[in-house]
């Protein structure tokens, strides 16, 4: 692990945590510190990022987990004394880049408290390590990278609602802080809620069978029995899909699984 203090705002330092690193653990719980007591936050499974053996899962912050054979990240952890105030990953997808010969860096697992000073140390952190590794753009905030499959983006409207599968929760003043610090907008996302009724209209009903008919679509229940097979076969729907999206990449069968 390397340390490195800094000046530019006093009681404030940055630690740097590589991957797989015990220290992770306090990166991983911050939201839980800086989301006490938001009705609308959706807590991650914490199993997902430090890994479960008993559940098999090998943990997005563990090297071993496969979203690391394509790409290399690091992670800094703001402190004022000994709580943790801030934090911030850097990224490089290399799989992204290639696929569209780009040279991005990105930022994720930006949470910080409402303290600009704290925000812009994180920031310029994942600049400096972005462009030591030759990177020309910073994107973010997200997971690890900004790829369709991955959560990303920053709210800046309807707070008062709990994030859906997929969609990011964060306070108001995260926005702010990086339009302040320079960053500009990639890419609008929206969300729609709708009132889905309880029974499937009769003319819903009807065009779903004429489509049946004429593209003779079939569906089934996921088989447990060919799990894996299912999965891949998800995967390459996905594929297909969301080819033309912005920030697609494909997911390989291993990320799948």
């Amino acid at each position: 692990m390397t340390q490195q203090d800094t000046n530019k705002a006093v009681g404030y330092r940055i630690e740097q945590i590589p991957l797989g690193h015990p220290g992770l653990r306090h990166f991983a719980g911050l939201p839980w510190r800086l989301y006490h007591g938001d009705p609308c936050w959706t807590p991650p499974l914490k199993a997902e990022l430090l890994g479960n053996r008993l559940l098999g899962m090998p943990g997005l912050f563990k090297p071993e987990h496969p979203y690391h054979r394509h790409a290399d990240v690091t992670h800094f952890l703001a402190w004022q004394g000994r709580e943790p105030v801030g934090s911030i990953s850097a990224a490089i997808n290399h799989r992204f880049n290639e696929y569209h010969n780009l040279r991005v860096g990105f930022f994720g697992f930006f949470e910080v408290i409402r303290d600009y000073e704290v925000a812009g140390m994180l920031l310029d952190e994942a600049c400096r390590w972005t462009k030591e590794h030759g990177m020309t753009v910073l994107r973010g905030p997200g997971g690890y990278s900004n790829a369709t499959y991955e959560r990303q983006g920053v709210l800046i409207d309807g707070f008062s609602y709990p994030p859906t599968f997929d969609l990011t929760h964060n306070p108001p003043f995260y926005a702010e802080f990086l339009e302040k610090y320079g960053f500009r907008k990639a890419k609008d996302y929206h969300a729609y809620i709708m009132d889905v009724p309880k029974e499937v209209l009769p003319r819903v009903k009807m065009l779903a069978e004429r489509v049946r008919r004429r593209s003779k679509l079939e569906t089934r229940p996921l088989d447990m029995k060919r799990f894996r097979e299912d999965v891949s076969l998800i995967a390459e729907i996905y594929g297909d899909a969301w080819a033309q999206n912005w920030g697609f990449l494909p997911i390989t069968d291993e990320e799948a699984s």
